[in-house]
């Protein structure tokens, strides 16, 4: 049998405390420092007893006093402290978060999905994955169809300057949920992304500093995507700190129909043969443009190429060559959401919802 985690014994005994005070608005629950005598245990195991009460809405911490316990408590969160602390609470269908992606695809929503099962698997719940395909009306059709059968959401948005009355109604009911990639402004949600502008900033940089200063951007239209239009945005900031002039011809901004069936990136490198770097803000726009400068024996510009994320491992290798390449941490973005959503669905009093952007890596 897996033995029970000490933070665990530990909440546990605090919960059986707290039932037995919860009526005493001046009771004061043991210290860190009590708790590490008591259990003989680390401080960082007693914090984290405290704090994770604290994240549930048991406790709060006062200034120059100590932890006491909230006023007051719903009788729900009553009848489960009294279940753990008396170690008899009776199996029950787990929590549900449901997540809401545009395609099934991309290497980036697998790992998604992997860190929120992960975060939702050590809390007990289990996690159903829907596909909106690139669809705000199938979007809204797949929040309506789960909102009465799942405990909270976690979106990725087709659209963000055009919202979705599903997630507004979410929104005023204090629904459980986490936005991923395209935020709602206006909107006080949880969100939680890459640094994108970051990311690109940093791409251009390295290249302004190889004295490279005819940089290629290819692109696709970000009027419906935040991501691609922060990209966008920390490639022309970067330009601009160094006093390089924005030069609209380098930029190919263009749809996925266009790229495939209009030559438009056989056109963007002849007409633009100064160009000494390239950045692309997707990966398959990158796998394209590889492709494209193979047939032209331009290895040059190769070399000179970073593309924004590695959409599978094997891309390198079946390029037949070593790109560089931001890498997105994907797997902590979903970790991230699901423990928003589970703080929230704790503790569903609090006004406390979180901005979240997750580093990136260049990997030369």
């Amino acid at each position: 049998m897996k033995r029970e985690p000490l933070y665990e014994q530990i909440k546990k005994h605090l919960y059986a405390e707290i039932c037995r005070n919860v009526g005493k608005p001046d009771f004061l629950l043991p210290s860190e420092h009590e708790l590490c005598n008591r259990f003989s245990v680390s401080r960082i195991t007693a914090k984290r007893a405290l704090d994770e009460l604290k994240e549930e809405g048991v406790v709060r911490r006062v200034k120059g006093k100590g932890t006491v316990i909230c006023q007051p408590l719903p009788p729900y969160l009553l009848a489960e402290m009294e279940a753990d602390a008396a170690g008899r609470r009776q199996p029950s269908t787990p929590r549900v978060i449901t997540l809401i992606i545009p395609d099934l695809t991309s290497k980036y929503y697998l790992d998604l999905i992997n860190g929120i099962v992960t975060c939702a698997d050590e809390s007990g719940w289990v996690v159903q994955v829907e596909c909106s395909l690139n669809s705000q009306e199938v979007e809204s059709r797949l929040i309506k169809k789960v909102a009465m059968c799942t405990d909270g959401m976690i979106i990725s948005p087709v659209n963000y300057n055009m919202y979705n009355q599903e997630i507004v109604k979410l929104s005023l009911r204090n629904f459980p949920l986490c936005l991923i990639d395209n935020n709602m402004n206006g909107l006080y949600l949880n969100f939680i992304s890459s640094d994108s502008f970051n990311a690109v900033y940093e791409a251009t940089e390295y290249f302004l500093r190889q004295g490279k200063n005819n940089i290629g951007y290819l692109t696709l239209p970000d009027k419906y995507n935040m991501a691609l239009e922060e990209r966008r945005r920390g490639y022309e900031q970067a330009l601009i700190d160094h006093n390089i002039p924005i030069r609209r011809q380098f930029i190919l901004n263009t749809s996925h129909n266009s790229i495939f069936d209009e030559g438009k990136l056989h056109e963007f490198f002849n007409n633009n043969p100064e160009l000494n770097a390239v950045i692309t803000a997707l990966c398959g726009l990158g796998v394209l443009a590889v492709k494209e400068l193979l047939a032209a024996n331009n290895t040059r510009l190769i070399e000179n190429m970073i593309v924004f994320d590695e959409d599978f491992p094997q891309m390198n290798d079946l390029l037949k060559v070593r790109l560089k390449y931001i890498k997105q941490n994907s797997v902590e973005i979903g970790r991230k959401a699901a423990e928003l959503v589970i703080r929230q669905y704790n503790n569903p009093k609090s006004n406390l919802r979180e901005t979240i952007k997750i580093p990136t890596e260049l990997r030369l």
